[in-house]
């Protein structure tokens, strides 16, 4: 399924190439269904795709294949699908509106909604935002590792999944069990802010969530909800963390499967349960509703300083020199195409990736369900930039 969501963007790309009038004139829903179809599994996870043009006009939106194999629902706009990572960007604009109504700053340090926390009097939300806090998320991997009974990461035993499933069952894997590690068990890659150093820290974004329910005293999901989702007119957009467990509370999710014995496995309840970092879940068309907040068309929302703040390049990665890091985006100047603004997301059985460019406001979207990773395919959109194989 990877090496098929990759083809899907050389096609989008190369469908899509011209100027920005001409890919609205060319594209065609019936042409774009042909292709695919002919690349997406009808019978296997759900997929869905979107491609937003100028003004945020859809020029494409559908999807494919199942979003519950076993009940054979099929995906479609009004899917929720789990889209990983990119749940970083929901919880750096809630971070932005608390600095909006001045109840934070992102100067403010981690001691100061948690005394006593390790290196806290140096940790930033700022640092926090931009994975400048040298928190590791290695600790977690290796605890993983040891209680699954892996010895490396290398050369993984074709029971992998299932080990790593089993130990996640535990209930470990939640918002409160990997901040209790950071607190009891810290461990840093590099020095709080230390000059020229980056490092993606999932554990960053959970330690955010954590401080946003300090500083409203209100459960996470239930801030995003009360003042992200439902303000946006997100109404099918949820995170799950801990408290919609039963899946038929859910009517419309993207169930999550592995591969397992030549089927699909699913392991919706198996996910890990953090928040900040990810488990947000939303659809096709709440997504639009979306890019019109982060488009600036949703003040009550978010205002237009603070979303210069998030796509503002504010730190260097160690992808390339000309790929940065706001909060909760990566940001890239592309000769020809202008300031890119991309995140992927990866977890067990979900893939997720949006990117739009500034130079004609091509924006395209597509949800997944069934690999464990995604980091890849960031990699390969920027071998593509980097080669001048895609002009958006």
């Amino acid at each position: 399924m990877m090496r098929k969501l990759m083809i899907i963007t050389i096609l989008l790309f190369g469908f899509l190439d011209g100027n920005a009038q001409a890919k609205e004139d060319l594209i065609s829903k019936d042409s774009l269904d042909k292709i695919f179809s002919g690349l997406i599994d009808a019978n296997g996870p759900g997929t869905g795709i979107l491609i937003l043009g100028n003004s945020n006009k859809v020029l494409y939106k559908a999807g494919f294949g199942y979003a519950d194999i076993e009940h054979k629902r099929k995906a479609d706009a009004n899917t929720q699908f789990n889209i990983g990572s990119i749940s970083k960007s929901f919880t750096a604009l809630a971070v932005m509106q608390l600095v909006e109504k001045g109840k934070l700053s992102v100067s403010d340090t981690v001691g100061k909604f948690f005394p006593g926390f390790p290196k806290g009097d140096k940790i930033t939300i700022f640092q926090l935002l931009t994975h400048t806090s040298g928190i590791s998320d290695s600790g977690n991997i290796s605890h993983w590792f040891e209680k699954a009974g892996l010895k490396e990461i290398k050369n993984l035993p074709e029971n992998y999944f299932q080990q790593f499933l089993d130990v996640a069952a535990e209930g470990f894997l939640t918002t409160e069990g990997v901040f209790e590690i950071m607190r009891t068990q810290p461990e840093f890659s590099f020095e709080p802010g230390a000059e020229g150093k980056w490092q993606y820290s999932n554990r960053g974004y959970v330690l955010l969530a954590k401080i946003i329910e300090k500083v409203t005293g209100m459960d996470f999901r239930d801030y995003m909800r009360q003042n992200v989702f439902i303000p946006a007119g997100m109404k099918n957009t949820f995170i799950h963390g801990g408290i919609m467990e039963r899946e038929s509370e859910i009517k419309n999710y993207a169930a999550c499967y592995i591969p397992s014995s030549g089927a699909w496995r699913k392991v919706f309840n198996l996910i890990p349960a953090t928040v900040g970092d990810g488990n947000v879940y939303t659809t096709l068309n709440d997504w639009i509703l979306y890019e019109k907040c982060l488009n600036g068309e949703i003040p009550k929302v978010i205002g237009r300083n603070s979303l210069n703040e998030l796509f503002k390049g504010q730190v260097k990665t160690f992808q390339s020199p000309s790929v940065h890091y706001g909060y909760g985006w990566f940001t890239n100047e592309v000769p020809g195409m202008g300031t890119v603004i991309n995140h992927s997301g990866g977890t067990i059985g979900v893939n997720a990736f949006r990117t739009k460019n500034s130079k004609d406001n091509l924006t395209i979207v597509i949800f997944s369900t069934t690999t464990p990773f995604m980091l890849p395919t960031q990699s390969f959109w920027q071998y593509l930039y980097r080669n001048g194989i895609v002009a958006m």
